[in-house]
């Protein structure tokens, strides 16, 4: 017996990428990834236009540009009704990423932490990172401005999450993670009192360290 598909026509997406002054983005990269299928790309025009598709279905746009904040946007596009596709406006706005995160780690007695690593967590500029020089210093370039939350991993430290705030101006953040201590001691069976081996301890501590 045979088996008929009907295929929907789908929906182009057309819109432009602006900066967060209003300025058209030329170059910018637009990209709709499906959930079922592979993802289609377009780049804007020098007016910032652009025109991808035809999709359908639950989508998320990717929209990135050099020197901009990435943006994803989930879209739930209805398929279309008829035979043709049909058309869907989005425009989409990048936030202006010219702010750095300028700072220094030190441990609470003070000294500098080199080799460690710093990453924007949660937020626009989320998975951004820099590692510490030997003195300590850092930059996470391409940033928005204002506050962001980071993770600081060092070797023989408990990784911390801390803030601070990316400026344009060369203002420098101060970040200080606390020494790290250890818990000694016997994993025992609470009925009989043996030993118990190969099970693993996770601890949680301030700021969201873990061990």
């Amino acid at each position: 017996t045979g088996v008929d598909i009907a295929l929907g026509a789908g929906t182009y997406l057309s819109g432009r990428v602006t900066d967060d002054h209003g300025a058209p983005l030329a170059g910018a990269e637009v990209a709709v990834e499906p959930e079922v299928g592979e993802p289609v790309q377009a780049f804007t025009g020098d007016d910032g236009a652009f025109r991808i598709g035809p999709v359908s279905g639950k989508v998320v746009v990717h929209a990135s540009a050099y020197g901009h904040v990435d943006a994803r946007l989930p879209l739930d596009l209805a398929p279309a009704a008829g035979t043709s596709a049909t058309e869907q406006h989005q425009d989409i706005q990048l936030e202006t990423a010219d702010a750095t995160l300028l700072g220094t780690i030190a441990d609470s007695a003070g000294m500098p932490v080199g080799a460690a690593r710093v990453e924007v967590v949660g937020g626009v500029g989320e998975g951004r990172g820099a590692t510490s020089a030997p003195d300590g210093t850092f930059a996470i370039q391409m940033l928005p401005r204002g506050e962001v939350r980071v993770r600081v991993a060092a070797t023989g430290y408990p990784a911390q999450e801390l803030d601070a705030t990316a400026s344009a101006t060369g203002a420098r953040a101060r970040l200080v993670i606390q020494l790290g201590g250890a818990v000694e001691g016997v994993l025992l069976d609470a009925r009989s009192g043996d030993p118990l081996g190969g099970v693993t301890l996770t601890g949680s501590g301030p700021a969201g360290a873990t061990a």
